[in-house]
C-alpha cells in the first residue's frame, strides 16, 4: 500500500516496426507501413480506454521512429490545415526502404509530447541509433516539444563504444525519478526496445513469476504495458540516489490489448543522455542528464 501522492501510472511504449527491424539500416531510422498500422492499432486501443487511462503528458525519445509513434498513436486526425494550428507532423513522402508516406498529423485533442533523450535506445555504433539534428526534428514536428533537447548535434553517438548495460540501468532510474516528481499522475513514455529491457531489468525480482514477466520479458513493436511506479523512499527527483520503486500492476486486462497488424522480432542498439530546462517542471537530477546551463541530467559516462 502506499499513498497516493507518492505514485504514477507510467504506460511503456515501444515503438513501431521501423526499417532497421527488417534489415533497413539507415541513419535515424523511420517507421515501416506495418509500423504505421501498429501505431493506429494502439491509438485505436488508446481511444477506446481513454476515460480510464487519462493520458496526461507523452515523453517520447527524439529519435525519429519514436517521433512518427508517438504522433501516430496520440496525435489528431489528418491535420487539414492552419486553421487546426500548427500541425503536430507534417506530410512526408515514401522512400524505399528508408520512410513511408504518411498525411499531416493535427495536434489537437492530443496529450503534450516532449522529445527526452534520456529514453533513448541503449548507447553504440549502430547507426540506426543516430538521431538527426534538432532543427531537422522541429521542422518535421512542429507541436512536439524539444526544448528539453539541448544540442543540435547527437553528441551522445560514438561508433567506437557502447553503453554499459548498468548505465542504462541507472539512466532508466533516473527517468522515473524525474517522472515522479511531475505534476502529471498518468504518463506515456515512447521508447526502445533495449532502454526498456535494461531498465525494468532493475525492479520485480520481489514480484510473483508470472508478475515479473510483464516487466522483464522482451517488448514487441508499438506494445503498451502499464505499470504503477512507487516512490517508496518519498525521495522523487530530490536525491540522486535512485530510489524508486516499480510494482507492475496492469491497468487494462490482457484481453483488452489490441492485435497489432504485425509485430518484427525484438531487435535494439544502446545510450547517454542530456536535457535542457523545461519551464514550469521539474527538473531531472543533476546526475541523469548534462546540461551546459547545469541544470538537467547528464547520464553516466557509456564506459561505466
Amino acid at each position: 500500500m502506499m499513498p497516493l501522492q507518492h505514485s504514477k501510472v507510467v504506460h511503456f511504449i515501444r515503438h513501431g516496426e521501423g526499417f532497421h527491424n527488417i534489415g533497413f539500416p539507415s541513419e535515424d531510422s523511420q517507421l515501416t507501413e506495418a509500423g504505421w498500422q501498429q501505431a493506429a492499432a494502439l491509438k485505436r486501443h488508446l481511444v477506446k480506454h481513454a476515460d480510464r487511462l487519462r493520458i496526461q503528458v507523452v515523453v517520447a525519445s527524439p529519435l525519429f521512429r519514436t517521433l512518427e509513434t508517438a504522433c501516430g498513436v496520440f496525435g489528431g486526425s489528418e491535420w487539414a490545415g492552419p486553421e487546426q494550428g500548427i500541425p503536430l507532423m507534417h506530410a512526408q513522402t515514401a522512400a524505399p526502404q528508408l520512410r513511408t508516406a504518411h498525411a499531416a498529423i493535427a495536434a489537437a485533442p492530443g496529450p503534450r509530447i516532449i522529445a527526452f533523450e534520456g529514453c533513448r535506445e541503449r548507447l553504440g555504433p549502430d547507426v540506426c541509433d543516430r538521431r538527426r539534428d534538432t532543427h531537422l526534428a522541429q521542422e518535421h514536428f512542429p507541436a512536439i516539444d524539444f526544448r528539453l533537447i539541448q544540442y543540435q548535434q547527437d553528441t551522445l553517438y560514438d561508433t567506437k563504444r557502447v553503453e554499459s548495460e548498468h548505465s542504462v540501468q541507472h539512466r532508466g532510474t533516473l527517468l522515473l525519478q524525474w517522472l515522479l516528481a511531475r505534476p502529471e499522475s498518468s504518463i506515456a513514455v515512447v521508447t526502445h526496445h533495449g532502454f526498456l529491457g535494461w531498465s525494468l531489468s532493475s525492479f520485480g525480482h520481489e514480484c510473483a513469476p508470472a508478475v515479473g514477466d510483464q516487466m522483464h520479458r522482451g517488448f514487441a513493436n508499438c506494445e503498451m504495458r502499464s505499470m504503477v511506479v512507487t516512490d517508496a523512499a518519498g525521495t522523487g527527483a530530490a536525491t540522486n540516489r535512485p530510489s524508486a520503486r516499480i510494482c507492475c500492476s496492469p491497468v487494462l486486462p490482457p484481453e483488452s490489448q489490441p492485435t497489432l497488424p504485425h509485430k518484427a522480432q525484438a531487435t535494439s542498439a544502446p545510450l547517454k543522455t542530456s536535457s535542457a530546462a523545461e519551464p514550469n517542471a521539474p527538473v531531472p537530477p543533476q546526475r541523469v542528464f548534462q546540461t551546459g546551463l547545469g541544470r538537467p541530467p547528464p547520464l553516466p559516462s557509456i564506459s561505466e
